[in-house]
């Protein structure tokens, strides 16, 4: 009881990480015998993981801003479609209106299509880079737009940016976590895409309140936080290890694996990695080939 006294004194007093972590075990200890099915030092456990792998947690949680945005789209456009409809009189026109909506999704479809093959031949920072980039341009034409066309042509770019997002944001995050919270981290952004959601209608509702709300600084707000992501993918998100590996540039993937992992040699960790390729790549040829031999029997 006394060290738990004095691990609660030190985390008042100095209350960082380490103090935290270390408060935590001395509960789990007094509270069971049986650490491993302790509910607290399972949490001080992954603390601990979260801890080292700092750097990989990092780069999920900024690369997740790319389905906050997708989210945030998805939900500015249900309420603005209300003060579109009554400026441009769609009344009488709900394919013009239905359009409006959709075209976003019809973007996403079709750059979803290409953007596996593009993404493994140019590599994935690059395509990250690209969404950041039609998220903000879709905002900055959707807060001009002057007619209904040009609202149109913005919303599929933003459209493009949302295709790429849901592609690449989920493999990115696959490819830079480590297995041990790999899992974990894949849930960032279904998670951040509902926040996105949920802030975004908070804003719709606060505007709606304006005595003369306007649709055009409703979609345009989308290029203030695609600024921080275009700054992020552009500074700080490192090539995927994998990708690396895949096209021979090994010096570079250790360096971007000793950067997330936070560990010098990581040669068990590369090792790991290439086996994983090699594999993959093997799955690749061996469906190709199964692919052709069918189209051969046709």
């Amino acid at each position: 009881m006394d060290s738990v006294l004095a691990g609660a004194a030190s985390l008042i007093l100095n209350p960082t990480i380490d103090s935290f972590l270390w408060f935590l075990i001395l509960l789990s200890n007094l509270s069971s015998d049986s650490a491993f099915l302790n509910p607290l030092f399972l949490l001080s456990t992954h603390l601990n993981v979260f801890q080292e792998m700092s750097g990989a947690v990092l780069v999920a949680v900024a690369a997740a801003i790319g389905s906050f945005l997708q989210g945030w789209d998805n939900a500015t456009i249900a309420g603005s479609i209300l003060y579109i409809k009554k400026e441009f009189n769609l009344e009488t026109q709900p394919t013009m209106e239905g359009l409006i909506v959709a075209m976003s999704l019809v973007g996403a479809v079709l750059m979803t299509t290409c953007s596996g093959a593009i993404a493994d031949w140019l590599g994935r920072r690059p395509l990250l880079i690209t969404s950041s980039v039609l998220y903000f341009v879709s905002g900055l034409v959707m807060l001009w737009s002057p007619n209904i066309y040009v609202l149109l042509l913005a919303r599929l770019l933003n459209g493009f940016g949302v295709g790429l997002a849901v592609t690449l944001v989920p493999i990115y995050i696959s490819e830079t976590a480590p297995p041990e919270i790999r899992g974990l981290l894949n849930t960032l952004p279904q998670f951040t895409g509902c926040v996105g959601m949920f802030f975004s209608y908070c804003m719709v509702f606060g505007m709606s309140l304006m005595s003369s709300p306007t649709w055009r600084l409703m979609l345009g707000v989308l290029s203030i936080p695609s600024i921080l992501y275009f700054i992020l993918t552009i500074f700080y998100f490192p090539e995927s290890p994998r990708w690396l590996v895949s096209k021979g540039r090994m010096l570079d993937a250790k360096r971007v694996l000793q950067r997330l992992r936070g560990q010098e040699d990581v040669s068990a960790i590369e090792d790991r990695v290439i086996r994983l390729v090699h594999h993959i790549q093997k799955c690749v040829e061996s469906e190709f080939r199964i692919g052709y031999i069918r189209m051969a029997s046709l």
